[in-house]
């Protein structure tokens, strides 16, 4: 019942279901979407949403720890310990973190912040919430497919000249734009 496209709302809805702040992040730790109540975080975690981006220093220390290989062998929640920093700017709480899969194919991880240890019936509803995220991202993929598609068949016909030319033009937004040709 989701517009495709509206992964917030799906994170909203993730979090509610948690009752946990999340993010939704794709295989290069971009965050797609995150939930409110990020202010009830850590300072990792605020630096992660503003950059749209888990820090490199933070993915360095998560890949030395061994959490990615983990999180993309298993189909159940990793929890992850905080990761501190001298500073006062790492993370204070827990993870819990689990892949988003479409068949064998990793498309990225839920990550909810713990203000209290897992329970078995919230793992249950991450998993759950992970499969639901990956049906979510594959339909946006396939829409984001066809929009390809149908832009590199209108740049085609628009480069082949002829009868179809101007339409293609037009669909493109490019029918009233100054044209170089080289």
């Amino acid at each position: 019942g989701l517009p495709s496209g509206d992964l917030f709302a799906l994170a909203n809805a993730v979090a509610a279901l948690l009752d946990a702040p999340i993010t939704i992040e794709d295989r290069s730790n971009r965050v797609l979407a995150f939930s409110g109540r990020q202010d009830q975080t850590d300072r990792g975690r605020e630096e992660t949403v503003l950059g749209l981006q888990v820090p490199e220093r933070y993915s360095r220390i998560l890949t030395e720890r061994g959490v990615f290989r983990e999180l993309y062998r298993s189909d159940r929640p990793v929890i992850v310990d905080p990761v501190p920093a001298a500073d006062g700017s790492g993370t204070t709480l827990p993870r819990a973190a689990i892949a988003v899969r479409a068949g064998d194919e990793v498309l990225g991880s839920i990550w909810a912040v713990l203000h209290e240890p897992l329970s078995a019936e919230r793992a249950d509803a991450l998993c759950e919430s992970a499969k639901l995220v990956a049906l979510h991202l594959m339909r946006v993929r396939a829409g984001a497919d066809v929009q390809r598609r149908v832009r590199a068949d209108l740049v085609s016909t628009a480069l082949e000249g002829g009868a179809g030319a101007r339409e293609a033009l037009t669909r493109l937004a490019l029918a009233d734009s100054p044209v170089v040709v080289l």
